[in-house]
């Protein structure tokens, strides 16, 4: 099981990762443009906070031409390793074919259907992104399709790993993970959300308090070394 972090925000990134067992970042376009810095500059920020952690950067371009050479410049600019993400579409899997075949590490993204991710998954793609909360909101039944593209792989002997994204809630995470989604990638809130809780606040309050009735304000490494 892995946990991706989804974000551009370089200092969201350092602080997540000093808490959370994260995997990786994945970026898109729409990501990148909130932080109001051009491709490149933002990017290397991200490279930085990442500090080695793997990266998925998203291509733009509209025929396979295009997106092999972005996938291209994208892994002289950041490294070889770096997962090149490429929508599923006619084009993209094209790409995705003649990538694979050149070395590149691929995530197929956008991905809503079965079928596009058996022909993701065909093509070589190493994760395939299932988008989990847009699918709910076209009243799509999102556990049962990532249950079933699983399923699927498993069932075919394919290497491809599903990264369910799109997520606007820890619940939807939680339904992604008992589908057997291998990976997930969330939005820092989201992360957070799993953690904060006032029941959690008040449980570690409660024993703080029960501790510091019987042994002050001394920590347990303290009062052990007087034993």
């Amino acid at each position: 099981m892995e946990i991706f972090l989804d974000t551009a925000d370089a200092e969201e990134i350092r602080r997540c990762k000093e808490i959370y067992p994260l995997a990786g970042i994945t970026t898109n376009p729409s990501i990148l443009a909130k932080e109001k810095r051009r491709f490149s500059e933002q990017m290397e920020l991200v490279k930085d906070a990442a500090s080695g952690l793997p990266l998925h950067v998203q291509v733009t371009g509209e025929t396979a031409q295009a997106l092999l050479a972005e996938a291209e410049a994208i892994a002289e600019a950041f490294g070889k390793n770096t997962y090149i993400k490429i929508p599923v579409n006619r084009e993209g899997i094209k790409a995705i074919k003649e990538l694979k075949r050149k070395g590149f590490v691929i995530t197929a993204t956008a991905i809503y259907t079965r079928e596009q991710a058996f022909l993701a998954g065909m093509a070589g793609a190493d994760y395939a992104a299932v988008y989990y909360n847009r699918m709910q909101n076209l009243s799509i039944d999102s556990r049962q399709v990532t249950a079933d593209i699983v399923s699927l792989y498993r069932m075919h002997g394919m290497e491809t790993r599903v990264l369910a994204a799109s997520f606007k809630n820890c619940g939807q995470v939680l339904e992604a993970v008992l589908a057997g989604a291998q990976s997930v990638t969330l939005p820092a809130a989201v992360l957070d959300s799993m953690v904060d809780n006032a029941l959690i606040d008040k449980a570690v309050s409660d024993f703080k308090e029960d501790w510091t009735k019987i042994n002050g304000e001394k920590r347990i490494d303290e009062v052990l070394t007087q034993y």
